[in-house]
């Protein structure tokens, strides 16, 4: 994942897209398009306008000698919609379709692959109703999985998002119009003993043998990150 502000200059990115871009910390600040590249982007530059400006979503496959990846490209939204840039996120495809065969044959190969992801990993089914939590997640708001599983999702998030969270799940259910599915943001997590803390989520809907699952991947702002002061982090 990397994200970038209105400006395109890189302002967060996690290690793993090193295989697309050779980026180091001092790379902070920098023009995405101006940094080495080891993938084929036309027009990376007017694609990530294009979606800053129209705050929709683009996708673009293409492969590489290590297998078949998609670039998305989403907009990334401030607290109150507005847009500060845009995330891009890579996925290995070949590998989405090696999980999937394995997820068929035990879903505790799954567990344990999220048991070792960085960033908190949430699943609630269309009810809004938590399945899983990553250790991770855990970590980050406090509530064992056992706490957790069973819980309304809005049981993370601070007031006013709370009491609204069950009606506009209702409203994206019936209408299709998204405000936070598919797209990347900075909002306000709460944690089981009451601290608010920022947040960044992205939350994806997928399909699970029929069944329609929202995914949220949540990153804790309120830690710091390397190369940051402790001021930054505030």
């Amino acid at each position: 994942m990397i994200i970038v502000n209105h400006q395109l200059k890189v302002t967060r990115f996690t290690p793993t897209v090193r295989q697309f871009f050779q980026l180091s910390i001092s790379d902070y600040g920098h023009v995405i398009t101006t940094l080495p590249t080891t993938a084929d982007f036309p027009d990376l530059r007017r694609t990530l306008q294009t979606v800053i400006d129209t705050a929709e979503a683009i996708e673009h496959e293409f492969d590489m000698d290590l297998g078949r990846y998609l670039l998305r490209i989403t907009p990334y939204l401030g607290e109150f919609a507005q847009p500060m840039g845009a995330m891009l996120t890579f996925v290995d495809l070949s590998h989405l379709q090696r999980t999937e065969k394995a997820l068929e044959e035990s879903n505790a190969t799954l567990k344990a692959i999220l048991g070792h992801v960085v960033d908190g990993i949430v699943v609630a089914n269309e009810k809004g109703i938590i399945e899983s939590i990553n250790a991770a997640a855990e970590k980050i708001f406090g509530y064992s999985e056992e706490e957790a599983v069973g819980q309304n999702v809005n049981l993370l998030q601070p007031e006013p998002y709370r009491s609204k969270h069950d009606q506009y799940i209702q409203n994206y259910l019936e209408t299709g119009r998204a405000k936070i599915i598919g797209l990347s943001r900075e909002v306000s997590g709460r944690h089981k003993h009451g601290d608010i803390f920022p947040v960044h989520l992205a939350v994806t809907e997928i399909k699970v043998f029929g069944q329609r699952k929202f995914v949220g991947i949540i990153q804790d702002l309120s830690v710091r990150r390397p190369g940051t002061s402790p001021a930054d982090a505030t």
